[in-house]
């Protein structure tokens, strides 16, 4: 829903004794907001020993909040790896801020080597640099500020890396994504950093563990198959078998390198299955693996967990925790209760005229005949951001989509109303609604009609992990106004506000 600028006027104190001196400016809000801007300060970084994956934390005072702009970690020295050989380093790191005292970043890139591949020890300088957001920037205030240098020195243990984790039923997806949609097709890669390579006589065990349904894995009995892949869906209960529901695993062995590599759409691996399995009227353990992708969301976003483990035979074990992300396609936000006005009818008097007489009369509210309106739903695309994330934009401001056989049950539980129903005056009217006449004087009651929009934000996920708000669903609703108005005639005017049409952008209101 968008609003008015002037939001970010609101007082922000991020430290005990706010000064606007130094605060950032908001044009659109008028002027500066009340947040300092200081130098940060850096305490510590933690851990200082770290696996890929891990959820590094930087300690200090007066960091910037994301709101405003922008944190980074700078990192400037010497990595040594296991092998003794050095390599200078520097680079950012972005920051997540927690707090004024807290930020943190996730430890996803073995980044201080450029193979990416061998353990060893970071020592060097870290600093944190903090830098406004360019809504907030004017000339005479400094945009970017950056805290004192602190020693550090950080470890980089055994790990297991991903190299890649994305959908592979969509062209086009980075090799590392945070998550995809519902039934897709994954291949995942990872390397045992600071592992021994895997040789014939000591192959490296990977264990894959998951959730079914959340991870859709299938199995297929160990046999030939002409073409691969194959259409599982033209093979009979002899020759596959779905992971059964709840925790589940399989394992895989390399007899080379250091990288587990799976991707059923084009590799026949041979996995093995613990517990064994039925797969018809065999019990088996050495399967191939047929399929790994997501599951269907059925109705609502989740997380799949994927835990994999190495093992190598001098008892070296590394594991690595991924939450992947698994999204509904189409996410109808939460309905605020707003509403526009965009059409406001001319009052028209909609009963005859009453005389108050000699002793005066109340008059209770009387239309000759009701009027009723239907409710409709329509779609209003944001073009650029559905190109964007690769999809093509309706015509006509329909839908874009159906959320379910039950798509108008799914809005009317967004906006609490049947967005199917019609709307009546008669519905509207307030009980008891009336009006004194007194004597000499005359009354007769008017009507308005009020065309309001209602809206709800729609974000489109891809299969590649990107996410967007492409556009809102819009509710064309109707309200209804009356008015009894008396005077000395049968022609005194109505005390409601004249019409008009307020499109394109309409009247906000409670």
């Amino acid at each position: 829903m968008r609003r008015f600028a002037g939001i970010l006027a609101l007082a922000l104190c991020v430290s005990p004794a706010c000064s606007n001196e130094d605060a950032p400016y908001d044009a659109d809000a008028g002027g500066a907001v009340a947040v300092e801007f200081n130098t940060p300060t850096i305490d510590m970084v933690t851990p200082g020993a770290m696996a890929l994956g891990d959820t590094v934390q930087v300690f200090g005072s007066d960091f910037l909040p994301n709101e405003y702009g922008s944190t980074r970690l700078l990192l400037s020295g010497t990595y040594t790896d296991d092998t003794g050989a050095t390599h200078d380093y520097e680079g950012e790191i972005a920051l997540d801020v927690k707090n004024i005292s807290v930020a943190s970043f996730i430890f996803d890139d073995l980044m201080f080597i450029p193979s990416r591949d061998r353990i060893g020890r970071f020592v060097g300088q870290a600093t944190v640099i903090s830098e406004l957001a360019e809504a907030y920037r004017v000339d005479d205030v400094q945009s970017e500020r950056r805290s004192e240098e602190l020693s550090v020195s950080l470890k980089v243990e055994p790990s297991l890396g991903i190299v890649q984790l994305r959908s592979v039923s969509e062209d086009g997806c980075a090799a590392i994504t945070k998550g995809s949609i519902g039934d897709q097709e994954l291949a995942l890669s990872m390397r045992a950093v600071g592992m021994a390579e895997a040789t014939t006589e000591e192959p490296i065990r990977f264990r894959i563990s998951f959730q079914s349904p959340t991870m859709k894995v299938v199995y297929l009995k160990d046999q030939g198959y002409g073409i691969w892949p194959t259409d599982i869906s033209s093979l009979n209960e002899n020759l596959v078998k779905e992971a059964t529901e709840g925790a589940s695993r399989f394992d895989v062995e390399i007899t080379e390198g250091n990288h587990l590599d799976l991707d059923p759409t084009w590799r026949k691996d041979k996995v093995k299955v613990s517990p064994a399995i039925q797969i018809g009227d065999e019990t088996v353990s050495e399967v191939l693996l047929g399929r790994f992708s997501t599951g269907a969301t059925e109705g609502s976003s989740t997380v799949a967990g994927i835990l994999v483990e190495a093992t190598h035979p001098d008892g070296t074990v590394i594991t690595r925790q991924i939450a992947y992300d698994v999204k509904e396609e189409w996410e109808v936000h939460n309905y605020d209760q707003n509403m526009r006005l965009m059409e406001r009818s001319d009052p028209v008097p909609v009963s005859g005229c009453f005389s108050g007489g000699d002793i005066g009369r109340d008059l209770t509210y009387t239309e000759g005949s009701s009027i009723t309106q239907s409710r409709s739903l329509s779609f209003r695309w944001d073009q650029n951001v559905a190109n964007t994330l690769g999809l093509t934009a309706g015509v006509g401001g329909l839908l874009p989509y159906q959320i379910s056989a039950n798509a108008s049950t799914t809005f009317s539980e967004t906006f609490g109303i049947d967005v199917n129903e019609t709307v009546s005056s008669e519905s509207h009217i307030g009980i008891n609604f009336s009006a004194r006449i007194i004597p000499g004087f005359y009354g007769t009651c008017y009507r308005q009609v009020d065309r309001i929009e209602r809206e709800v934000d729609v974000t489109y996920n891809n299969a590649c992990g990107r996410a967007g708000v492409i556009g809102q669903t819009i509710l064309t609703d109707w309200n209804f106004g009356f008015d009894i108005a008396t005077g000395p005639s049968c022609d005194a005017p109505s005390d409601l506000d004249d019409g008009g049409n307020f499109e394109p952008e309409g009247i906000e209101f409670e």
